[in-house]
């Protein structure tokens, strides 16, 4: 370490010390290097609570995982105290950034390697300090000056090893400050904007100030503010708390600087008479008085009579009793979709921030697309909730639920806040609707006021009016999961006391009641034997379903999750069965979905092997539908309403019920087709379902088949993949799978599809244009690639010169620089895309882009890029990069092509990678596989086939006792029958081999065999 990096380690050393005991209300001493306790300690606090120890680390270098774990691993065993804290200083992985904790040592998220900034936190952590301490600061550079002086004098107590007691700290600020002179004016702070944060300040939903202007969205109520200053002078912002009112007024304030005002804020210490008193117009000046609310009306009026062209003053507030003149009312509505709009074209900036909060948020296939998160997040009620759904915001409610534990009474209170908040469809619970559900669970009036006081205080509940709510719907919903988790068994009585209550209360809407029902379904306290628990709400919420569906679709809602939850009785269906009928043909929308859902349900419960209701019994039931309603409903449909409806006719004509073939007749599908070809693409997943239905509906058990609902819709498949030529084909998988045929080859079962249904196929992809799909894939992620994959899969066995077409019209450089992430970790999306431009014999395009993308690639090589291209690979191993023979679901097929192409390409440097993986091949043969066994033999052929000395040295490191294998043959014959018939077709055929391979085949079948028996 150079004297430099040595001595900005102990200046950190201080500022971290300093920056922890500002924050932390019980210590009594702070000792820096306290080698008394372990010369691993670099800052030790004693106090009531016990002992805290941390270890400060910082490097300008990246601070990885691994080291962060040896580091805390050392602090954990080589001191004792009751707390540890590993706090790391510099750049880091992601991983470590979402660590939190390792070994119970407790490791924040790591702080930028930026000194001044950390001295800009400590002054604010001071000015919190003082405030609590009643120690008066003149103004921010006062602060500044002590927060400097504070990281002098502990870097000189550091040295030494002298311990500072909290008393001597806070009679040392007291000193400072009261020996500085109070006559300078320090009533208005001047602000400079000369510090910004960048934009995950505003994700995070921290307070948004001066450092914020920059880089938050900016609303157009901006320029319209600034106009109204230009020629008033003066300006009311005014809403509810999270609307944006205070970005906004430091945002205007920001073009007054840039054109040369001094911007000036009141000092937060400072009394109204002493303000007015010391401000001076001897400039241009704008003043920004953010939550004006908490001043009085004679000092509003006051400061804006002083308003001129040369003193602009912008107040903020939220709503108060005070004649305010023209406010100016955010619109939550408008500026949410105005930031909407400002991500989406900051998309590359904000990805990485949002996934740093919510992993889930990604471009991969399976992921959360930012883009569909930013339309969730513009329909909330305010920017604050807008940018607490970005960060997936319901994500902390776990942590959040088990810390509140240590408040009295406070999991219990915001457990019947989040009930009543789903309940009332997000209005929330008054104060006395709350004070009676705590009074009857024995809470006292003290113990419910603090716990209150200290739920707002943690910013986990809001009152307003004398409402009560939790931060959001999403995480009200969220607490209601962790209330009956199994952690939390205990309480269960007591919540569900209080959830059934709500449930049974009449003046709770029936929507609400689904709600909360919703939330309930699938916790810990509703699944098996604990569903006893709720058996008193089934019969009177059953009895108020039947009685008020007809005022509300809900009701439908409702008793589909009460016979989810409790199923239902054959007595019970033949009681039911007159509002069944009724709602089965209601309407469309909801009343559809959740018809449909009931009727799935039903057909399930049918289906069990030891079912309380006969499949007979069902099959009746939906016998009797009324098909004339149905059809009246199906002839008066809109396509909004084709999803719904198509789901519910495929679940009642699921036993094929004599009314079919007169529903059919007096469908008028001329008309339906006619508002599908006119219908925009939007809406083609209802399409899909639609065709899907009447089709399978249409040919159930016929041998000559009626394609007409494919054939008349043909114009609107081509519209929708002119408009989206990546997504369009893999979006109508009821055509293309159910109707033509063209399901994957693994759910085929043998079966292809028919001339008719080729060229039926042919018909359509003849219709879509390679250019247009070429022109399409210059700007995809991961998601894209997938479903490009799924529908050239389709497209290329209907029409195998489709990817050669595409290739001409494709340029194939720029494709490959815009997915160039996908090339540097190997995705599984460009995995399965590649596939399909390399199926000729020489691989080509796939094998030039893995060769032109080589040094572009991270990691150890995957299957199907060594199969692709073998060179590559062989390269990849003489170099000394890793190379992986299995991929993470240890699937055969790729590993087979990758070691055959390699064994073409180059026996002895692939008899070498064989070698360098022995152990690697026996781990993935002890596991599981749902491929076909032939697939593993024909891996040992090729390994024989290279070398019969590589091939015996193989066989004879498998062990079928080694305890992987044998976990794998018990789970085998206890619950994997059809992967234990495979695998004895696997010994049947390795036995046939002769030699030590059939000795192992003879071997796998006796104790596949005689397990089962045992």
């Amino acid at each position: 370490m150079s004297g430099q990096d040595g001595n900005r380690g102990y200046l950190i050393q201080s500022i971290i010390a300093l920056l922890e005991s500002l924050n932390d209300n019980d210590w009594t001493t702070v000792t820096i290097e306290a080698d008394h306790i372990s010369d691993k300690v670099d800052v030790a606090w004693q106090g009531i609570k016990g002992t805290k120890v941390s270890q400060v680390k910082s490097s300008i270098n990246q601070i990885s995982k691994s080291n962060a774990v040896k580091w805390a691993s050392e602090l954990k065993e080589q001191s004792k105290a009751n707390e540890y804290i590993l706090i790391l200083v510099g750049p880091c992985s992601q991983s470590v950034a979402k660590m939190g904790s390792y070994n119970t040592v407790l490791i924040p998220c790591p702080k930028n390697m930026d000194i001044n900034g950390l001295l800009r936190e400590a002054c604010h952590l001071l000015a919190i300090f003082l405030e609590k301490n009643s120690i008066y600061a003149q103004s921010f550079l006062h602060r500044e000056a002590m927060a400097n002086a504070l990281v002098t004098k502990l870097s000189t107590f550091a040295s030494h090893g002298i311990s500072l007691s909290r008393y001597d700290f806070v009679n040392l600020l007291r000193d400072w400050c009261s020996s500085v002179s109070r006559d300078t004016n320090y009533m208005w702070e001047q602000v400079s904007f000369e510090h910004q944060r960048g934009l995950e300040n505003a994700i995070a939903g921290r307070r948004l100030g001066p450092s914020d202007v920059i880089h938050c969205p900016e609303l157009s109520i901006c320029n319209e503010i600034k106009t109204e200053l230009d020629r008033s002078h003066l300006y009311w912002i005014t809403g509810n708390k999270g609307c944006g009112k205070s970005i906004t007024a430091w945002q205007v304030a920001k073009k007054f600087y840039d054109e040369g005002f001094i911007v000036c804020r009141p000092d937060y210490s400072s009394e109204p008479a002493k303000l007015l008193k010391s401000l001076v117009n001897d400039s241009n000046k704008i003043l920004v008085i953010d939550d004006a609310q908490q001043y009085s009306n004679d000092f509003i009026s006051r400061l804006s009579e002083r308003a001129c062209s040369t003193l602009k003053i912008i107040f903020t507030s939220t709503f108060i009793d005070f004649n305010i003149p023209s406010p100016a009312l955010i619109s939550p509505s408008l500026a949410n979709k105005e930031i909407q709009n400002a991500l989406i074209k900051r998309r590359s900036e904000v990805l990485p921030i949002v996934q740093s909060f919510d992993d889930d948020i990604s471009d991969s296939y399976m992921g959360t697309s930012l883009e569909n998160r930013l339309i969730q997040c513009s329909t909330q009620k305010s920017p604050w909730e807008f940018f607490w759904v970005l960060r997936g915001g319901w994500k902390t409610a776990r942590k959040e639920f088990e810390r509140i534990q240590q408040i009295t009474n406070a999991n219990l209170i915001i457990s019947i806040i989040a009930a009543r908040q789903i309940s009332s469809c997000d209005a929330g619970i008054s104060i006395s609707r709350l004070i009676e559900y705590t009074e009857t669970e024995g809470v006292k009036p003290q113990e419910f006021d603090k716990a209150i006081s200290q739920l707002e205080s943690l910013g986990l509940i809001t009152i307003s009016d004398d409402i009560l709510r939790t931060k959001h719907i999403s995480y009200a919903d969220r607490l209601i999961s962790e209330c009956f988790n199994s952690k939390n068994y205990n309480s269960w009585p007591a919540s569900v006391d209080m959830v059934l209550k709500i449930l049974l209360d009449d003046t709770v809407g029936l929507e609400g009641v689904y709600w909360l029902l919703q939330s309930i379904d699938l916790t810990d306290a509703t699944r098996f034997e604990s569903k006893k628990l709720w058996l008193s709400m089934l019969n009177p919420l059953k009895t108020r379903c039947k009685q008020e569906w007809k005022q509300s679709e809900w009701a439908i809602g409702c008793y589909y999750y009460l016979i989810r939850f409790f199923d239902i009785s054959s007595e019970e269906l033949n009681s039911d069965e007159e509002h069944l009928l009724q709602w089965f043909t209601s309407g469309f929308g909801r009343k559809a979905i959740f018809s449909q859902e009931i009727a799935n349900h039903l057909i399930n419960l049918g289906n069990r092997i030891e079912p309380n209701l006969s499949s007979e019994q069902v099959k009746r039931l939906f016998e009797k539908v009324d098909s004339d309603r149905l059809v009246r409903l199906a002839n008066e449909i809109s396509v909004s309403d084709f999803y719904s409806f198509g789901e519910l006719i495929n679940r009642l004509t699921y036993f094929h019920p004599t009314w079919v073939e007169n529903f059919l007749l007096s469908f008028d599908w001329s008309r339906i087709a006619k508002l599908i070809n006119k219908t925009i693409p939007e809406y083609r997943g209802s399409v899909d379902k639609l065709i899907e239905s009447v089709f399978l509906l249409t040919n159930l058990g016929k041998e000559k088949i009626d394609y007409r609902y494919v054939t008349d819709s043909k114009p609107f498949i081509i519209k929708c993949y002119e408009a989206d030529p990546i997504n369009a084909v893999n979006a109508f998988t009821g055509v293309f799978w159910r109707c033509l045929g063209f399901y994957p080859h693994f759910l085929r079962g043998g079966r292809n599809p028919t001339t008719q249904q080729l060229n039926i196929a042919k018909d359509i992809v003849s219709k879509l244009s390679p250019e247009l799909m070429a022109k399409a894939m210059y700007n995809l992620v991961s998601r894209d690639l997938e479903n490009l994959a799924r529908s050239l899969s389709v497209i290329s066995e209907i029409d195998e010169c489709f990817i050669q077409n595409l290739l001409v019209k494709l340029d194939q450089n720029r494709f490959n620089k815009s997915i160039n992430t996908d090339w540097k970790k190997q995705s599984d999306e460009l995995q399965h895309l590649i596939s399909f431009f390399g199926v000729k014999s020489k691989k080509e395009p796939a094998r030039s882009w893995i060769s032109l993308n080589r040094d572009n690639i991270e990691g150890a090589l995957h299957p199907i890029f060594i199969g692709l291209a073998p060179e590559i690979a062989i390269e990849f191993f003489t170099d000394g990069t890793q190379l992986k023979l299995f991929d993470k679901e240890n699937r055969w097929h790729d590993t087979v092509f990758a070691l055959a192409s390699l064994a073409e390409h180059d026996e002895n440097t692939s008899i070498e990678i064989v070698e360098k993986y022995f152990d690697e091949i026996e781990d993935s043969l002890y596991k599981l596989t749902l491929d076909p066994p032939h697939l593993i033999l024909i891996f040992f052929r090729i390994i024989h086939s290279l070398s019969i000395d590589l091939f015996s040295r193989l066989v004879c490191r498998i062990n079928l006792e080694d305890p992987r294998a044998l976990k794998t043959i018990n789970q085998l014959n206890k619950t994997q029958e059809k992967e234990r018939k495979n695998y004895l077709k696997l010994a049947r055929l390795a036995m046939g081999l002769g030699g030590e391979i059939a000795n192992l085949g003879q071997s796998l079948n006796d104790k596949l065999k005689n397990n089962k028996k045992g």
